[in-house]
């Protein structure tokens, strides 16, 4: 696996999926939204890359909306949990 400063080298179908999922949020985050809708983003994490996600966007001053079947992540997150 590549250091994390590598990944703008590679062809995105060379990244793993939680590479995929950072580089996307990266991307949604460089547009500066005022609300952050995700869906699913822990999918395909492994624990270390779930800790990262879940420390990342703990750091966020943003409102977000999260779809998640991982109840654990959103206990982490969440400030009102809607469960379906």
């Amino acid at each position: 696996s590549s250091a994390a400063s590598d990944v703008y080298k590679r062809q995105v179908h060379t990244l793993s999926g939680g590479e995929k999922n950072f580089t996307a949020l990266a991307g949604v985050l460089a547009m500066q939204p005022k609300i952050l809708l995700l869906d699913e983003p822990t999918n395909g994490l492994d624990r270390k890359n779930m800790e990262k996600l879940t420390s990342l966007l703990r750091e966020l001053s943003l409102p977000m909306l999260i779809s998640s079947h991982h109840h654990g992540f959103i206990n982490e997150l969440a400030t009102e949990i809607i469960s379906l």
